[in-house]
């Protein structure tokens, strides 16, 4: 894959569930395209929510998925798995139903225009206080309001007899797990801080008739309906007090709640889904025959007796980035809800609060790339995607791969379809898409030749990391820190130093800002800043 490839955006059957850094489907499917036959076997270590497993399987090939955290097996297997959606319908249909007159209850309001009874659709509050509400009423349609006293009245009672309802309404499965200290905000401490009292009741409601299912499979989906609308039912919605609506979703990997936020109808939001997952479940539509696949919650740290040696065809991974995105952190909002048990003491990541430093990232990182190397068959390739800004971080997961049995083929960078949350909110420093390294498995591992540097001090390296990016500045007419990371990274890699780049820095930062200027334009088609770095006249 010599080429860059364009990220189409995610067809409907990836829209059934939130997940981190879901690559583009199109890009990891022409790799397994290329790198793999029908009726080969594909691996994925780390799956995620599924995307290798999912394209594999449309391309025919066998798949199998490991990762350790149970929301990820969760949202593969129920996206792959057969379920009569009639019957799913009729069970969501039934909740719905039967959740109006409590609806009604504890989302009640008064019309701002005929005084009547309505439903309340969202509620705005600045910290601890409701600020406006926007209601929907059948007379009359949607309008605004402030919250009167029978509003306030209304949520004081909510939060008064909180255990008294819970027993009323027979709820016996709201979460009570601490937010681990690495993705903890705004004073937050446990998974129900993260909503309003009214909707960790509607949310408790909704669950018990969910877990009183009892076809499998269409309780398996109605779980999945739920929780994919927990974010959007949480206090993490940015509030727009104008207009009574929520902004924009989740974006930053960390339970945080904004001063102005939103509280918005569980049941409504629960209505809201079901053209959604029937869409996304009708789209996928693969044969059983077509589904040769192993899903497996558990680490891939030491799959001895569950994969044999030289079993594989292909491996694409998208491994944990160090720090960048504390999945099992995240998903805490999921698993809690589901009942699910996480393991985290074997979480790869880099989290100090939990004493996994980098130490312990590598061990782990290695000890999977040493069981990839094992199942893998001689001669073929294995692809891992990374992104990351941290040089001790590439570093570390070059040295695991390469040390265990593996050379580097070649390297591609392909920019994502759409700008992710984080990217959105640090314009200035977020790397766009992502490096595909492809590796080969092989018997003889040859030393990497290391460019040669006079003494190679930090002084000399500078002065090459210098000349490069001038070089990519000069030929772009002022370039993006993504498009030096893209021209650079690979120049680093191929001649072998990421070790030394970790020896003496971070990232690019400190050359950058001692070096250069940050320039910033606005983009001509989004209208938004963009920033690029320049040469500084007196260079």
């Amino acid at each position: 894959m010599n080429y860059p490839l364009i990220a189409e955006s995610h067809p409907k059957h990836y829209l059934l569930h939130k997940y981190w850094g879901r690559k583009p489907h199109n890009i990891i499917k022409a790799y397994i395209n290329k790198y793999s036959k029908k009726r080969e076997t594909v691996f994925d270590p780390f799956m995620g929510s599924g995307v290798t497993i999912i394209e594999s399987l449309k391309l025919h090939r066998k798949a199998i998925g490991i990762d350790l955290n149970p929301l990820s097996y969760f949202i593969t297997r129920v996206t792959l798995e057969n379920i009569n959606l009639d019957n799913f319908k009729e069970h969501f249909n039934s909740i719905v139903d039967s959740s109006q007159d409590i609806e009604k209850q504890i989302y009640v309001t008064k019309c701002a225009r005929c005084k009547g009874n309505a439903l309340i659709a969202n509620t705005i509050w600045e910290g601890e206080v409701p600020k406006r509400i926007r209601g929907l009423c059948e007379k009359c349609g949607i309008f605004l309001k402030d919250p009167d006293i029978n509003d306030k009245k209304n949520i004081k009672f909510l939060e008064t007899n909180f255990q008294n309802l819970c027993n009323k309404y027979n709820i016996r499965n709201i979460p009570n797990e601490n937010i681990i200290r690495y993705v903890k905000r705004s004073g937050a401490s446990k998974i129900t801080d993260l909503f309003s009292t009214r909707n960790v009741i509607a949310l408790g409601i909704l669950k018990s008739k969910i877990d009183q299912v009892k076809e499998l499979s269409c309780r398996d989906l109605l779980n999945l309906s739920f929780s994919s609308l927990l974010p959007n039912v949480s206090s993490m919605i940015p509030g727009n007090a104008i207009k009574g609506t929520g902004r924009s979703g989740w974006v930053i990997s960390k339970m945080y709640i904004p001063r102005i936020h939103t509280e918005k109808n569980v049941f409504l939001a629960f209505r809201q889904r079901l053209n959604t997952i029937l869409e996304g479940k009708r789209e996928l539509n693969l044969k059983s025959s077509d589904k040769k696949v192993k899903l497996l919650n558990i680490s891939s740290e030491n799959i001895q007796g569950i994969l044999k040696d030289n079993s594989v065809d292909y491996i694409f991974t998208d491994p944990p980035y160090g720090e960048n995105i504390p999945y099992f952190g995240c998903s805490m909002l999921f698993n809690s809800w589901l009942g699910f048990c996480s393991d985290y003491s074997n979480e790869i990541i880099c989290d100090n609060y939990r004493g996994k430093n980098i130490e312990d990232y590598k061990i782990r990182m290695s000890s999977v790339m040493k069981e990839c190397c094992r199942v893998l068959k001689p001669n073929k390739f294995m692809t891992v995607t990374f992104n990351n800004r941290d040089f001790k971080i590439w570093k570390v997961i070059l040295e695991s791969i390469c040390g265990n049995g593996f050379i580097l083929n070649h390297i591609n960078h392909h920019h994502s379809a759409v700008t992710s949350g984080t990217q959105g909110l640090n314009r200035e420093s977020a790397i766009k898409g992502d490096f595909f390294y492809t590796f080969k498995k092989t018997k003889k591992v040859k030393p990497q030749k290391q460019l040669e540097l006079s003494l190679f001090s930090y002084k000399d390296l500078e002065s090459y990391l210098i000349k490069l990016i001038r070089e990519v500045i000069d030929r772009k007419n002022g370039a993006t820190i993504s498009e030096i990371y893209e021209n650079l990274i690979p120049i680093l890699v191929n001649n072998n130093m990421m070790g030394k780049c970790a020896e003496y820095l971070n990232n690019f930062d400190t050359i950058l800002s001692n070096h250069f200027i940050l320039i910033s334009e606005k983009n001509k088609q989004t209208k938004m800043p963009e920033y690029k770095w320049g040469i500084k006249e007196s260079f």
